[in-house]
């Protein structure tokens, strides 16, 4: 299967994540879910970072991003919920992915960089006051 993306709270392993999702639970039964034609991804090495309410946040290709949920069926028990392209950065080379201590999505990508991603959509205001106006402008969802 090769290396684990991801282990969740479960104990679930998650392998693949370019063409597929092979997901191996903690009993040892293995499901492989199939990724929609539009979310099968490009990039060599793909990362998956799981938040605390289980959502999975799947890097396969850059600048994009495919938040996936569990379902309740047993022979489709993902399914896309999301799929962002709008203001995402272009993750040429992702070093490492992670959930943060404050459930917020942290990127070291390319030589030098990092994108932190808010798993809920928003900014929150505590930081957002923080941020320069341009910035903040910059993070703000466009209004469609």
């Amino acid at each position: 299967l090769g290396p684990a993306l991801a282990i969740d709270s479960a104990g679930n392993s998650y392998y693949g994540g370019a063409q597929d999702l092979t997901i191996l639970s903690a009993d040892g039964a293995m499901r492989t879910c199939p990724l929609p034609e539009d979310c099968v991804g490009t990039d060599p090495r793909p990362w998956l970072v799981i938040d605390r309410g289980g959502q999975l946040f799947l890097f396969n290709s850059p600048g994009r991003v495919i938040r996936l949920r569990a379902t309740d069926d047993p022979l489709r028990p993902l399914e896309v919920a999301a799929v962002f392209s709008h203001k995402v950065p272009k993750f040429d080379q992702i070093k490492r992915a992670w959930l943060d201590p404050a459930g917020r999505i942290a990127i070291a990508f390319d030589s030098s960089h990092l994108a932190i991603l808010f798993t809920t959509g928003q900014i929150p205001a505590e930081i957002a006051d923080k941020m320069i106006p341009q910035d903040v402008h910059l993070a703000e969802p466009d209004a469609r």
